[in-house]
């Protein structure tokens, strides 16, 4: 058990790369190593405040009034998600402050004092990790947060435009004056000290398209370029690939990981907390999702994962569909060929040698397929087991439009099911016809 609070920063350059996403679901994975607390510093956007709107009660404050307010952190000021996962939205649903007040916020120049002395209660209330949700954007809460985090998590996405802002940051927070002498925090026991550890990135949101050894070797020449300057990570933290199984869940379940956990991005975001805190928690053994990462095999593995299972399944799909047509082409062209052979005046120890050539030919053809067929199995196992936990997350009747979907889902799902034991019997059979040929054309 730790003895002390450990603080997570998520912020990003800009807004829409999924950084509120990660964060969310990261306080959901930390809740499985210590008792958590997600706070939405987000005071312009408040993103996880309406995520996480169906679990906050009308009476509940925000995280403006405990830490620019008069307001006292009390116990049941957290609301509570899970057994050991609360939350602390950025302003109260009921009484909304006014966007002035929250541009004042957004540019206190004692925020990071005030965030120091927050800190310090919420260690008193048993919390052993706080995961802040920042805003997208350069803002001196985000900056308060940074240097006061044990890690800051950028969030950026594989293309120039967010790159470029993700630098803007990392330069502001590099160059950004300290806090001026008269910004006293209401509490003057609150001493915060700038942890000025370096900040570290993750890829959000990666094509199918790439791969993770050229993607390592570019941002390691370019973060190894900056890394001097802007206080950067030499190495990327993790590599997370475009999934539309997570994109379809967002915004109707508030936690992903439960709904779509053979999803890379849940994988990848375990490793992240594994990571993070094997050196200072003990990993629940009987929580698989993080006990596997003891192996350093699997580690590796995950980590080197940047194409979703839905883009590789959909790739075998589309490459089974290609090569079944070229499958009919030459099996057209192969068996009028034997027609002909066989009313000419060949041997026909030579048209056997073409039908024995054919029959090889289809068993190569179907050991591909096999790896397809497989892809096609879990696709649609994935979108099944999504739609069904979606489902049964839905407050009241579920639709008749949402079960007929789920029935169609089934009816794949069991179809797909058959459907290798269909092609490893044809493979074995033409197999057999290869191997007769042989044994009677040899014997």
């Amino acid at each position: 058990m730790a003895d002390q609070l450990h603080r997570i920063s998520f912020v990003s350059g800009k807004g829409g790369v999924g950084k509120t996403l990660l964060a969310v679901n990261f306080a959901w994975v930390c809740a499985h190593l210590g008792k958590t607390l997600l706070v939405d510093l987000d005071f312009q956007n408040q993103g996880a405040t309406g995520l996480l709107s169906s679990f906050i009660r009308e009476a509940s404050r925000g995280a403006i009034d405990y830490i620019l307010g008069s307001e006292q952190v009390t116990d049941d000021a957290f609301v509570k998600l899970d057994a050991n996962l609360s939350f602390l939205p950025a302003v109260p649903l009921n009484r909304p402050p006014k966007h002035s007040e929250l541009f004042d916020t957004c540019q206190h120049p004692g925020f990071k004092s005030e965030l120091a002395c927050f800190l310090g209660k919420v260690g008193q209330y048993g919390f052993e990790i706080v995961v802040l949700d920042c805003h997208g954007g350069l803002d001196m809460v985000s900056l308060a947060s940074h240097r006061l985090s044990d890690h800051t998590l950028v969030i950026t996405e594989p293309d120039r435009v967010t790159f470029n802002g993700t630098l803007e940051l990392l330069d502001f927070y590099q160059s950004a004056p300290p806090p001026t002498a008269d910004s006293t925090p209401s509490d003057s026991r609150c001493l915060p000290e700038d942890i000025s550890r370096p900040v570290e990135l993750i890829v959000n949101r990666i094509p199918p398209k790439y791969r993770f050894a050229d993607l390592d070797r570019v941002y390691g020449s370019v973060l190894a370029t900056y890394k001097t300057r802007l206080n950067i990570s030499g190495r990327v933290l993790a590599y997370i690939p475009a999934e539309e199984f997570v994109v379809d869940s967002f915004g109707e379940v508030p936690f992903v990981i439960p709904v779509a956990p053979n999803c890379v991005a849940a994988q990848k975001l375990h490793l992240l907390a594994y990571k993070l805190f094997s050196d200072w928690f003990a990993i629940p053994p009987k929580y698989k999702p993080l006990s596997r990462f003891a192996s350093a095999r699997r580690r590796k593995r995950v980590e080197h994962t940047i194409v979703s299972a839905e883009s590789r399944n959909i790739r075998a799909i589309v490459n089974t569909f290609a090569a079944i047509s070229c499958l009919y082409v030459f099996l057209f062209f192969g068996m009028s060929s034997y027609a002909l052979l066989r009313n000419s005046q060949w041997e026909k120890t030579d048209s056997d040698l073409l039908l024995g050539l054919l029959c090889l030919f289809v068993s190569i053809v179907s050991a591909v397929y096999l790896k397809a067929v497989f892809g096609l199995n879990r696709y649609y196992r994935d979108k099944y087991q999504i739609q069904r936990n979606l489902a049964r997350t839905e407050p009241g009747e579920v639709s008749l439009w949402r079960r007929l979907a789920i029935v169609r889902l089934l009816l794949l799902r069991a179809a797909m099911l058959v459907l290798p034991v269909v092609v490893v019997a044809t493979l074995l059979l033409f197999l057999l016809i290869t191997l007769g040929w042989l044994v009677t054309r040899y014997r």
